[in-house]
Protein backbone atom coordinates (compact mmCIF):
# COMPACT_ATOMS: atom_id res chain seq x y z
CA UNK A 1 0.00 0.00 0.00
CA UNK A 2 2.88 2.40 0.81
CA UNK A 3 4.34 2.16 -2.68
CA UNK A 4 0.92 2.65 -4.25
CA UNK A 5 0.32 5.83 -2.23
CA UNK A 6 3.81 7.13 -2.82
CA UNK A 7 3.50 6.84 -6.59
CA UNK A 8 6.25 8.46 -8.66
CA UNK A 9 6.89 11.32 -6.26
CA UNK A 10 10.22 13.00 -5.71
CA UNK A 11 11.39 15.60 -3.21
CA UNK A 12 14.37 17.81 -2.46
CA UNK A 13 15.48 20.16 0.31
CA UNK A 14 16.18 23.88 -0.09
CA UNK A 15 18.39 25.65 2.48
CA UNK A 16 19.42 29.29 2.00
CA UNK A 17 18.74 29.04 -1.73
CA UNK A 18 20.83 25.88 -2.19
CA UNK A 19 19.01 22.83 -3.55
CA UNK A 20 19.73 19.19 -2.76
CA UNK A 21 19.45 16.44 -5.37
CA UNK A 22 15.99 15.08 -6.13
CA UNK A 23 15.21 11.90 -4.17
CA UNK A 24 12.44 9.38 -4.73
CA UNK A 25 9.72 9.31 -2.04
CA UNK A 26 9.26 5.68 -1.03
CA UNK A 27 6.74 6.16 1.81
CA UNK A 28 4.27 8.64 3.19
CA UNK A 29 0.92 10.07 2.15
CA UNK A 30 0.66 12.67 -0.62
CA UNK A 31 -0.73 16.07 0.41
CA UNK A 32 -4.35 16.59 -0.51
CA UNK A 33 -5.17 12.88 -0.49
CA UNK A 34 -8.68 12.29 0.87
CA UNK A 35 -7.41 9.41 3.01
CA UNK A 36 -4.57 11.53 4.43
CA UNK A 37 -6.21 12.58 7.73
CA UNK A 38 -7.59 9.09 8.35
CA UNK A 39 -4.23 7.44 7.70
CA UNK A 40 -2.53 9.96 10.02
CA UNK A 41 -4.99 9.16 12.84
CA UNK A 42 -4.39 5.43 12.37
CA UNK A 43 -0.64 6.04 12.49
CA UNK A 44 -0.69 8.01 15.76
CA UNK A 45 -3.60 6.17 17.40
CA UNK A 46 -1.41 4.30 19.92
CA UNK A 47 0.95 7.20 20.59
CA UNK A 48 -0.35 7.86 24.12
CA UNK A 49 -0.35 4.24 25.30
CA UNK A 50 3.17 4.26 26.72
CA UNK A 51 3.46 7.98 27.40
CA UNK A 52 0.46 8.45 29.68
CA UNK A 53 1.35 5.77 32.16
CA UNK A 54 5.13 6.02 32.44
CA UNK A 55 6.75 9.13 31.07
CA UNK A 56 4.22 11.69 32.35
CA UNK A 57 4.14 10.03 35.78
CA UNK A 58 7.94 10.13 36.09
CA UNK A 59 8.03 13.67 34.74
CA UNK A 60 5.52 14.83 37.38
CA UNK A 61 7.57 13.15 40.13
CA UNK A 62 10.66 15.01 38.92
CA UNK A 63 8.77 18.32 38.78
CA UNK A 64 7.50 17.79 42.35
CA UNK A 65 11.01 17.03 43.62
CA UNK A 66 12.56 20.01 41.81
CA UNK A 67 9.91 22.39 43.16
CA UNK A 68 10.30 21.06 46.72
CA UNK A 69 14.08 21.27 46.48
CA UNK A 70 13.98 24.81 45.07
CA UNK A 71 11.79 26.07 47.91
CA UNK A 72 13.48 23.86 50.56
CA UNK A 73 10.23 22.08 51.37
CA UNK A 74 9.95 18.56 52.73
CA UNK A 75 6.56 16.90 52.40
CA UNK A 76 5.06 14.16 54.52
CA UNK A 77 2.65 12.64 52.02
CA UNK A 78 0.72 10.95 54.84
CA UNK A 79 -0.15 14.37 56.30
CA UNK A 80 -1.05 16.08 53.00
CA UNK A 81 -4.72 16.42 52.03
CA UNK A 82 -6.73 18.16 49.33
CA UNK A 83 -9.79 20.31 49.90
CA UNK A 84 -11.89 21.18 46.85
CA UNK A 85 -13.30 24.70 47.13
CA UNK A 86 -16.24 26.04 45.13
CA UNK A 87 -19.39 24.40 43.81
CA UNK A 88 -18.06 24.19 40.24
CA UNK A 89 -14.80 22.49 41.24
CA UNK A 90 -14.11 19.37 39.15
CA UNK A 91 -12.65 17.55 42.18
CA UNK A 92 -9.53 16.40 40.36
CA UNK A 93 -7.34 13.76 41.99
CA UNK A 94 -3.95 15.13 43.07
CA UNK A 95 -0.80 13.08 43.52
CA UNK A 96 2.38 13.75 45.46
CA UNK A 97 5.42 11.48 45.16
CA UNK A 98 3.24 9.05 43.21
CA UNK A 99 0.59 8.73 45.92
CA UNK A 100 -2.99 10.00 45.59
CA UNK A 101 -3.79 12.64 48.21
CA UNK A 102 -6.93 12.17 50.30
CA UNK A 103 -9.78 14.59 49.63
CA UNK A 104 -11.42 16.11 52.74
CA UNK A 105 -14.37 18.44 53.29
CA UNK A 106 -12.93 20.22 56.36
CA UNK A 107 -9.29 21.16 56.90
CA UNK A 108 -7.58 22.85 59.84
CA UNK A 109 -4.47 24.84 59.03
CA UNK A 110 -2.60 27.03 61.54
CA UNK A 111 -5.68 27.13 63.78
CA UNK A 112 -8.04 28.21 60.98
CA UNK A 113 -10.72 25.79 59.84
CA UNK A 114 -11.52 25.79 56.15
CA UNK A 115 -14.71 24.07 55.04
CA UNK A 116 -15.41 22.84 51.54
CA UNK A 117 -18.57 24.99 51.38
CA UNK A 118 -16.50 28.07 52.38
CA UNK A 119 -19.15 29.00 54.99
CA UNK A 120 -18.00 31.30 57.78
CA UNK A 121 -20.53 29.84 60.25
CA UNK A 122 -18.22 26.92 61.02
CA UNK A 123 -15.46 29.34 61.98
CA UNK A 124 -17.86 31.34 64.16
CA UNK A 125 -19.15 28.18 65.89
CA UNK A 126 -15.62 27.09 66.64
CA UNK A 127 -14.66 30.53 68.00
CA UNK A 128 -17.74 30.55 70.27
CA UNK A 129 -16.93 27.05 71.54
CA UNK A 130 -13.35 28.09 72.30
CA UNK A 131 -14.48 31.30 74.05
CA UNK A 132 -17.02 29.41 76.18
CA UNK A 133 -14.30 26.96 77.19
CA UNK A 134 -12.03 29.82 78.31
CA UNK A 135 -14.91 31.47 80.17
CA UNK A 136 -15.63 28.21 82.02
CA UNK A 137 -11.92 27.90 82.88
CA UNK A 138 -11.84 31.45 84.27
CA UNK A 139 -15.09 30.99 86.21
CA UNK A 140 -13.79 27.78 87.72
CA UNK A 141 -10.68 29.59 88.93
CA UNK A 142 -12.63 32.30 90.71
CA UNK A 143 -13.35 31.50 94.32
CA UNK A 144 -16.30 33.21 95.92
CA UNK A 145 -15.64 34.14 99.51
CA UNK A 146 -17.86 35.83 101.96
CA UNK A 147 -16.90 39.26 103.32
CA UNK A 148 -16.45 37.81 106.73
CA UNK A 149 -13.29 35.94 105.85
Amino acid sequence: MDTELAGDRKQRVVVNGCFSDWREVCSGVPQGLVLGPLLFLIYINDLDLGIGSTVSHKLQLDIDRLWASRWQMEFNVGKCEVIHLGSKNRKTDYFLEGERLDSVSVQRNVGVVVHQSQKVSLLVQQAIKKANGMLAFIAKGLVYKSREV
